[in-house]
C-alpha cells in the first residue's frame, strides 16, 4: 500500500468538482484508491509523465477522468519504489 499525501489545493479542487461535476466523484475516489493500493492507476486512464522542463509539475504524472469528456486531470508524484 502507498500513502497518499494530498496538497492543500486538493480540498478546494475536490469541492469545486463535487459542485460542478458530482458524477465524477466516484471515479475520482476509485482512481485514488487504485493509487493507494497499487501506486498506479489502470492503463485505461493513460497515465503519463509531465515533461515540461522547468515547469512546476515536471516529473509528475497525470491522468484524465471521464475519458477526457470533461477536462479534469489528476496530477501525482509516484513513490520512488514505484516510478510508473
Amino acid at each position: 500500500m502507498y500513502q497518499l499525501k494530498l496538497e492543500p489545493q486538493f480540498k478546494k479542487d475536490y469541492q469545486r468538482l463535487k459542485h460542478h461535476h458530482p458524477e465524477l466523484i466516484d471515479e475520482l475516489m476509485n482512481t485514488l484508491n487504485q493509487l493507494h493500493l497499487n501506486g498506479i492507476v489502470n492503463a485505461e486512464y493513460r497515465p503519463h509523465i509531465l515533461d515540461n522542463r522547468g515547469g512546476n509539475y515536471n516529473g509528475s504524472y497525470e491522468y484524465h477522468l471521464s475519458d477526457g469528456k470533461v477536462d479534469v486531470l489528476v496530477i501525482y508524484m509516484p513513490h520512488k519504489t514505484n516510478p510508473s
